[in-house]
């Protein structure tokens, strides 16, 4: 019966792999092409985080607003507005180490069994490794290695991408 569950599972991230997932050029481009909304999502955000008063926060785009106060609501509303011309499900709001405020907007994320790999945007992350298109281009990846890399892109923001085998 588990090898029937992990079979499944197997098929089921295969079928799910098949669509192309945005790379570093889309992204790039889709961040350009809504540079404005990118730097609203970051002060509006930023100004929750703080008015929550914690270290971590996930905000779904389709989430109830009644458990907030009306003000944060009225803001997360309008981050919602932001979140969906940007296409956007979601966004991460914390602070880990030197920053006070760090967003993450997943674009894409692969996991299976503790292995796996994600990338979005990020605004002022914690950590960041330079990008070289050398050895960080999709075709020029390797899968079974570990990476971590950031690519800037303007006001905070950046591409960042995780690979953990």
């Amino acid at each position: 019966m588990k090898s029937i569950i992990s079979l499944l599972m197997a098929c089921s991230l295969l079928l799910a792999g098949c669509g192309k997932t945005p790379d570093v050029d889309e992204l790039t481009q889709q961040f350009s092409q809504h540079h404005t909304q990118f730097k609203q999502l970051a002060k509006m955000s930023c100004d929750v985080k703080a008015s929550l008063n914690t270290t971590f926060h996930h905000h779904k785009i389709n989430a109830p607003l009644d458990d907030y106060p009306e003000h944060i609501a009225n803001q997360l509303q309008k981050i919602n507005t932001l979140l969906n011309d940007i296409d956007a499900e979601g966004i991460s709001l914390s602070q880990k180490g030197e920053p006070e405020c760090s967003l993450f907007i997943t674009q894409w994320s692969v996991w299976f069994y503790g292995e796996g790999a994600y990338m979005g945007y990020s605004y002022q992350p914690a950590k960041i490794s330079d990008y070289n298109p050398a050895i960080h281009q999709e075709d020029k990846r390797d899968p079974k290695a570990p990476l971590h890399f950031t690519k800037a892109l303007a006001d905070g923001w950046y591409i960042e991408y995780v690979n953990i085998p």
